[in-house]
C-alpha cells in the first residue's frame, strides 16, 4: 500500500491527494496489499482492469472492463431501491473494523 504513495509521482496536488485518500480508504478496510492487473488492448487501450486485496470483512475482487471507447452511450439511472451509497458502505465497514 505504501509504494502507491510513493513509487510514481502524481501530475497534480489534486492527484496526490486523491491517491492519499484512496489509500487511507483501503487502509480502513484493513488492506495492507492491493494488487492490480491491467488489460491493454492492439490500439493502447486500457480493455480491463482487476483490483484484488483481502479486506478485515473479507476479500474484495473488482473488475472493470471498457467497450466501445469514445462511442455514444444511452444510460437510464436505475431506480433508488437498487442503488447504494458506496462512500456511506466504505464508512460503516470501517467502523465495524474498529
Amino acid at each position: 500500500m505504501a509504494d502507491l504513495l510513493t513509487k510514481r509521482a502524481a501530475r497534480s496536488a489534486l492527484t496526490a491527494e486523491r491517491r492519499k485518500k484512496a489509500v487511507e480508504q483501503y487502509r480502513q478496510l484493513g488492506v495492507n496489499e492491493l494488487k492490480l492487473d491491467m488489460w491493454v488492448g492492439p490500439d493502447d487501450r486500457m480493455v480491463k482492469f482487476r483490483e484484488r486485496a483481502r479486506a478485515t470483512q473479507g476479500p474484495l475482487d473488482v473488475t472493470i472492463r471498457f467497450f466501445d471507447i469514445n462511442r455514444p452511450v444511452r444510460v437510464q439511472a436505475p431506480p433508488a431501491s437498487e442503488t447504494m451509497d458506496l462512500a456511506q458502505k466504505l464508512k460503516e465497514a470501517g467502523r465495524q473494523r474498529a
